[in-house]
């Protein structure tokens, strides 16, 4: 039997073949409509804000009559923002620069009610064997990634002891599929076994465990009213060897950290 959490998400860039201002409007619409899908749908547990903090501050600068309604959110555990102020390089950059990326996020998610602990890091090209020591300064034990790493030749599994030169260690978890594996999922049986299907059981064969993780979320996505079916009705699904279960991110990080005896130790940049 495989958990599959299907984390809802969206993955935002400030700036990249738009301008800011072509972000600040987008995020106007698309961050809006998630206050007011998790406000009116309370089945929906839960979103995800890509792991920053700073869009969310633009979004807020444009739009302040959302402010409390972001942090009521924010603080019930629904919204879940932080720990990174903005997406950062982890590779070429000095590691002060990743540590204050770090406070500065966690303390601006904590200010607008909570900050999650998690070193998500989706879309980074590479990173720096002292990773874990810095994660570990700053308090966390775990890290999400995509880019960076050589599936096939690098890690045995995509669940992993990431340990550090100075003997640091966290829990790392690497997405073969990336942080869109499950974009535009369908509720419909054919879609689930032509699409969704041999993915997971990609991901199983990758993992070793039990407890899978696929993202349901794209580059400046809106909120996918879909995954919240996943979340509530899982007796939906026809392959009765996979369950789907909580969309959060720590409750299935907790979930591998219950089999870290099971993990392979991994080092290196």
């Amino acid at each position: 039997m495989s958990n599959i959490h299907v984390i809802a998400h969206t993955h935002w860039d400030q700036e990249w073949y738009f301008t800011l201002q072509d972000s600040n409007i987008l995020a106007s619409w698309n961050f809006a409509d998630v206050i007011r899908t998790l406000e009116q749908n309370p089945a929906y547990t839960c979103y995800h804000f890509d792991g920053q903090t700073a869009v969310v501050e633009d979004f807020l600068a444009v739009n302040p009559q959302y402010c409390e309604q972001l942090k009521q959110l924010v603080a019930d555990r629904r919204l879940f923002i932080g720990p990174w102020y903005t997406q950062t390089d982890t590779y070429n950059v000095h590691g002060e620069s990743i540590i204050r990326n770090l406070k500065y996020g966690i303390l601006s998610a904590r200010k607008l009610g909570h900050a999650m602990m998690v070193g998500y890091l989706p879309d980074t090209f590479g990173h720096n064997s002292q990773l874990p020591t810095l994660l570990r300064g700053c308090n966390l034990d775990n890290i999400v990634f995509w880019r960076g790493i050589n599936h096939d030749t690098q890690v045995e599994k995509s669940q992993f002891i990431w340990q550090a030169p100075s003997g640091a260690q966290v829990i790392a978890c690497a997405m073969p599929f990336g942080y869109g594996a499950a974009k535009n999922i369908r509720a419909d049986d054919a879609h689930l076994h032509d699409k969704i299907f041999p993915i997971v059981n990609h991901i199983r064969q990758r993992s070793g465990l039990n407890d899978l993780l696929l993202p349901c979320g794209g580059d400046q996505v809106n909120i996918d009213p879909i995954c919240r079916r996943y979340c509530v009705s899982p007796a939906h699904v026809p392959l009765k060897a996979i369950v789907f279960r909580s969309p959060l991110w720590k409750r299935t990080l907790t979930a591998f950290d219950n089999r870290h005896q099971d993990m392979i130790a991994g080092k290196g940049n």
